[in-house]
């Protein structure tokens, strides 16, 4: 899910955050999705270039100029969305959103969150063009309803979609950015500040970041994979951290079904399945 930092109160990370902590993705992917996924913590999920554990070595050395305008314990960890009991009941994540918002100014009356300093309501719509992802976000909505937050979806055709989230006419959205074991030039077209105005790009957030923009450049001009991986890992530090985006759900691996008789090779490629390199084993 991408809040548009463009429209307030999205530009307060403070408020990303709160919002996104009533999502429960234990409970969601038990009760709606057979406990089949991982929650997403990072834009390089399944892969080395997934920030873990303290920043290190070129890692650290790419993030040190940057420090005192980073979070002391981005240098520590990586971002970690918590985990809950999966009962439903999320007392503990709402009772850290609700300190949140009230920290970001906004106070409850008659059940309804309000900015103390305009009088206007916490409210957004969520913008989809896929219907099935309306069962995921329903019990959202009800969790930020006891926030006092009003969370409405609207669902629209793929090409109203298109229109209205390349003009960045949206609260929130749903997006999934494609990404390679190659990160590159796309990245500025995803998060670049350059981008951020610019109609059809990819950077739905509208962020604007010049410790990003520094990272992305690195990323670009990298000339090993050392140094490649160095820059992905600060890049996925740092955005995480920012708290961007809602991160849903991945399937760490693939599921088919095959006849008996088709082989494999044991070791499969980084990138996926790839049936060309099947064979079949006659019985005779």
């Amino acid at each position: 899910v991408v809040w548009n930092q463009r429209r307030p109160p999205f530009e307060d990370i403070r408020v990303r955050q709160a919002l996104s902590l009533a999502f429960d993705f234990t409970w969601t992917n038990a009760t709606l999705l057979h406990d089949h996924y991982q929650r997403t913590q990072s834009l390089f999920d399944n892969s080395d270039l997934a920030a873990t554990g303290p920043a290190m070595g070129g890692e650290l050395a790419l993030l040190e100029p940057w420090r005192d305008d980073l979070p002391a314990e981005l240098f520590e960890a990586p971002y970690v969305w918590p985990q809950t009991d999966g009962s439903g009941r999320l007392r503990e994540q709402l009772r850290q959103a609700a300190d949140l918002l009230a920290q970001a100014g906004f106070i409850l009356n008659d059940g309804i969150l309000i900015d103390a300093r305009n009088g206007e309501a916490l409210d957004f719509e969520l913008l989809l063009s896929d219907s099935s992802y309306e069962r995921i976000m329903l019990p959202w909505m009800q969790n930020l309803e006891r926030l006092g937050v009003r969370a409405t979806l609207r669902t629209i055709d793929a090409a109203q979609y298109r229109t209205r989230t390349a003009g960045f006419d949206f609260d929130a959205m749903i997006w999934h950015w494609g990404v390679s074991l190659s990160p590159g030039n796309e990245q500025w077209i995803y998060w670049g500040g350059d981008a951020a105005d610019d109609e059809g790009s990819r950077n739905y957030p509208g962020l604007r970041d010049p410790v990003v923009d520094a990272l992305i450049a690195q990323l670009s001009d990298a000339r090993s994979y050392e140094d490649l991986t160095a820059a992905a890992r600060a890049l996925d530090r740092v955005l995480m951290w920012g708290r961007h985006v809602l991160p849903l759900y991945y399937r760490s691996g693939d599921t088919l079904a095959r006849w008996a008789d088709v082989q494999h090779s044991d070791v499969t490629p980084l990138y996926g399945v790839d049936t060309l390199s099947w064979w079949r084993e006659s019985s005779n």
